[in-house]
């Protein structure tokens, strides 16, 4: 375990609550598409196909209801094509986002371990692929080739690109609330801050340290933050463990 600069990652930010939680059953929850912050993916537009479907009533409810049983999990990966690399968790705006204003946290997820949990042909799994037009409609069409709906799900706008977004998608016939097994994937904890102590005061004073301690080794435990404008990660004893220039 811990944080190897050599090896992907894939990153989740969430809030504390949700990490405990994470912690305590090693699942992370694939969310319901009509649920996505994204408005071209949470409000797709179903329209009639010329041809599609002959001799069968259209039926835009039907094709819905289709989509809504398709789940994702979105996690944010590293950037191994530049030089030095570009990791997730040091993406700034995913913090105010999705950590809780930097109050949250990111668990951090071995990519090639987390992959041999994908090979069931049920999951489908790949990076975003950004554009500058995304055509969020679907069509009776789009039902008929399940591999040209799942397409839709790897595509967004520009806009999104910073998320540098690796998306896990499933289908489920089942009502149910379902979740990846992550056991044995996770490298590492990155904090930012806490809600419970001083601007001043280093998030491993926290109560919330203390709870993560409870459920995760505080070794493997780290904090990131920016320091004279270098990015960097520090462990509970202020050791370095990995800084943006190679410094610390």
């Amino acid at each position: 375990m811990g944080f190897n600069e050599k090896e992907e990652h894939l990153y989740h930010f969430t809030t504390f609550e949700a990490a405990t939680k994470i912690l305590a059953t090693n699942k992370l929850r694939f969310s319901r598409t009509n649920n996505s912050n994204d408005v071209l993916e949470s409000n797709r537009l179903i329209f009639h196909a010329l041809n599609a479907f002959e001799n069968k009533n259209f039926d835009s409810e039907a094709i819905y209801k289709e989509v809504m049983k398709y789940r994702q999990i979105s996690l944010t990966s590293d950037d191994f094509s530049c030089i030095p690399h570009k990791y997730g968790f040091c993406i700034n705006p995913m913090w105010g986002h999705y950590a809780d204003k930097g109050n949250g946290v990111c668990i951090v997820l071995n990519k090639e371990k987390l992959l041999t949990k994908l090979t069931n042909p049920d999951y489908h799994c790949n990076k975003i692929n950004y554009v500058d037009k995304y055509d969020n409609s679907l069509d009776e069409n789009d039902i008929n080739d399940t591999n040209r709906l799942i397409d839709n799900f790897f595509v967004k706008t520009n806009d999104w690109e910073y998320e540098h977004e690796f998306r896990i998608v499933k289908k489920e016939e089942e009502e149910n609330d379902v979740y990846l097994d992550i056991e044995g994937c996770i490298d590492c904890i990155i904090m930012n801050r806490a809600k419970d102590i001083s601007h001043y005061e280093s998030a491993f004073s926290s109560s919330q340290y203390e709870e993560l301690k409870k459920l995760y080794d505080e070794t493997y435990i780290y904090k990131y933050g920016v320091w004279s404008g270098e990015k960097g990660l520090s462990d509970c004893n202020g050791n370095p463990i990995w800084s943006e220039y190679g410094l610390g």
